[in-house]
């Protein structure tokens, strides 16, 4: 029972964990109570003294408690806490930095995450971290870095992967973009943003060697099917698949379906999209034609 506290054996990914020493101490309180009751069993009135003592103590126990559990309050409070008592600790710096990252104070996330990759660099968590923070300040290349370390170290964080195929799609990379995406959809085959990036690839790339309709309307139908496929983004690239497969009548329907929910979602700028890929479709004209033309979507 004493094997995760006293820094032997890693039991799990958390750095510290309070729960680990409950058990531990349930032998020491029984020593203890028969100690006291060996000791004053000669006592005369000790059920006098005992009684008030334990009641001071376990007043004393639910103070320390409750004073704990207000460590517990939030994950920044938790983080923060454990940082005052252990300030190189790589797991809360980079807890902490997740937290930064989603209120856009990527300065001070990055200055967590590199402190906390020179304490640890095998720590998957921050290099994925700090990959998500760069990617924010439009620091591509050095964002893909951090995400091919994060990989390396954790080939199953999906995350990671379709943002390492994003990032690498945008710098131009695109043939590796396809490969990461690929292998996101091996570890998790029902991923639909995997499947609908590859759809999009294929069915709008200006490289005519990449493109492939019947590929793309096979990603695309792909993800319709999963959990979240019923969005207007998926079924634009539904569309924009079937246009490059030739396939204009089920182009139509897809985008018509696609405007549909964009305007139950209140989204006018993809409302108005949709409006001039339908009239595109109408004309027979792939999606990518638009894109060619410069009036990307907004």
């Amino acid at each position: 029972m004493l094997l995760p506290v006293i820094g032997i054996i890693q039991v799990g990914l958390q750095a510290r964990a309070d729960r680990y020493t409950y058990l531990p101490q349930i032998g020491v309180i029984i020593a203890v109570v028969w100690a006291i009751r060996d000791l004053t069993s000669l006592w005369r009135g000790r059920t006098a003294v005992l009684v008030p003592a334990s009641l001071a103590v376990v007043g004393s126990l639910s103070f320390l408690s409750y004073r704990q559990a207000t460590h517990w309050h939030d994950t920044e409070s938790l983080w923060s806490y454990t940082l005052n008592r252990s300030p190189e600790n790589d797991v809360a710096l980079t807890g902490l930095a997740i937290i930064e990252v989603g209120r856009g104070q990527t300065d001070d996330a990055i200055t967590h995450f590199r402190h906390a990759l020179g304490l640890r660099d095998g720590n998957a968590a921050a290099h994925y971290g700090l990959g998500l923070a760069l990617s924010q300040q439009r620091k591509t290349d050095e964002a893909i870095e951090h995400w091919q370390k994060s990989l390396e170290l954790q080939p199953d964080n999906l995350n990671a992967r379709n943002n390492l195929g994003a990032a690498l799609a945008e710098i131009g990379r695109t043939p590796e973009a396809i490969e990461q995406w690929q292998q996101t959809l091996a570890f998790d085959p029902d991923n639909g943003n995997a499947a609908n990036n590859l759809a999009w690839v294929f069915a709008t790339s200006p490289d005519a060697t990449l493109r492939d309709g019947a590929k793309a309307v096979a990603y695309a139908k792909r993800a319709t099917k999963v959990p979240g496929g019923d969005n207007p983004l998926v079924y634009r690239t539904l569309a924009a698949a079937y246009a490059e497969n030739r396939q204009f009548a089920e182009a139509i329907s897809a985008a018509e379906h696609a405007r549909q929910l964009a305007q139950a979602a209140g989204n006018s700028a993809l409302v108005s999209e949709l409006d001039r890929c339908i009239e595109l479709f109408r004309q027979q004209r792939t999606l990518r034609e638009l894109y060619q033309s410069g009036q990307k979507p907004s």
